[in-house]
């Protein structure tokens, strides 16, 4: 897991750079798709949402409080920051050692990037999470998920989670409750 987490993190160094507010009651953010023109895929659409977020002011480890961390059986101090050009990457260990959590924030890109390189994934699927689009880039059912969160134009975050057994839990579905709480941590701000 610790190797796909690298793995993941020096794709993101390779195709550029990760990075809040007074509380601010927020209405739900919606989903709208843009006709982006790329070789090769013409007409394909990137959602972009209506009401975007920023982690530009927010490091990886800070994406979480340790309460949080507790409360999804995850260690709160075994975050480990790896910062890279304009991203900021943390992970975390589960507290029965079963899973691992990463989160990367990209302050120089959004999903469009993501999209532009869907050839490059095993796997290309969108969905939405908490009302923003995410990119789901693992098999449902495999030893990891990596979810990529689109919550501005030019902003994105990675949620991934995985693990080498110990758990018969889907690892998509613990990444979307993860993703879920960046979300609202970020709308908070």
């Amino acid at each position: 897991m610790r190797l796909r987490l690298l793995l993941c993190l020096l794709w993101l160094i390779a195709v550029g750079g990760c990075g809040a507010g007074s509380e601010v009651a927020r209405p739900a953010p919606t989903v709208q798709s843009v006709p982006v023109a790329r070789p090769g895929l013409p007409g394909s659409d990137v959602p972009r949402v209506a009401i975007p977020l920023s982690v530009a002011n927010l490091t990886a480890c800070r994406t979480f409080d340790d309460q949080q961390l507790a409360q999804s059986n995850v260690d709160p101090k075994s975050a480990r920051e790896r910062p890279v050009q304009y991203e900021s990457a943390c992970s975390w260990v589960s507290t029965d050692g079963t899973f691992d959590l990463a989160v990367t924030l990209a302050t120089d890109r959004g999903l469009s990037e993501t999209y532009a390189l869907r050839d490059t994934f095993p796997v290309f699927q969108p969905e939405v999470v908490g009302g923003y689009p995410v990119v789901r880039t693992s098999a449902v059912g495999g030893i990891a998920c990596d979810l990529w969160i689109g919550i501005s134009d030019s902003q994105l975050v990675v949620v991934s989670t995985g693990g080498l057994g110990g758990r018969d839990d889907d690892w998509c579905e613990l990444a979307r409750s993860f993703a879920r709480l960046v979300i609202a941590a970020l709308s908070k701000e």
